[in-house]
C-alpha cells in the first residue's frame, strides 16, 4: 500500500478504454513506467504550457543509429527522466540496436523507486526512420 500512495494512479498510456467505457488506469511501477514514456514521446516544445516537458528523442528519428548516436540518446533519456520523473532513481540506461530490426533502438532503463527502494527494468523500443508499429 505505501508504494501505491507514493506512485499514485493515472491514465495508462497510451490512453484506452476497458470493456465497460471506463477509461483504463493503471498505478504502482506500471504508472512509473506509463510516465517514462510519456516522458521520452513527448518531444520538447510540444505542450504549451510546458514547453521544455519530454526528451529530445524524436531529434535522432532519422539518424543513423551509430554508437555515436546510442550514447547521445542515452544522455537524453538520463537527463529527460532526471528532470521529469522525480519518483525514480536512475541506475543505468544504455541503448542497442534490436535483434528486431537495425531500425529499432532498445533504451533499456533500470531504476530504483525511491520510496520503496524497488528495482525495475523498463526495456522502450524506439523506430528510427519513421518505421515501426
Amino acid at each position: 500500500m505505501v508504494e501505491r500512495a507514493y506512485t499514485g494512479e493515472g491514465f495508462g498510456f497510451p490512453v484506452a478504454l476497458d470493456e465497460t467505457g471506463r477509461v483504463v488506469r493503471v498505478s504502482d511501477t506500471a504508472a512509473i513506467d506509463r510516465s517514462i514514456e510519456l516522458i521520452l514521446l513527448t518531444a520538447k516544445g510540444e505542450r504549451i504550457m510546458r514547453p521544455d516537458f519530454g526528451s529530445d528523442l524524436s531529434t535522432f528519428v532519422f539518424k543513423p543509429l551509430s554508437e555515436q548516436n546510442r550514447r547521445r540518446m542515452g544522455t537524453s533519456v538520463k537527463t529527460a527522466l532526471q528532470k521529469w520523473e522525480p519518483r525514480i532513481r536512475l541506475l543505468a540506461v544504455e541503448v542497442r540496436v534490436s535483434p528486431k530490426g537495425p531500425n529499432i533502438a532498445e533504451i533499456s532503463i533500470d531504476y530504483k523507486v525511491r520510496q520503496t527502494h524497488t528495482k525495475h527494468n523498463l526495456v522502450f523500443p524506439f523506430y528510427l526512420g519513421g518505421t515501426g508499429q
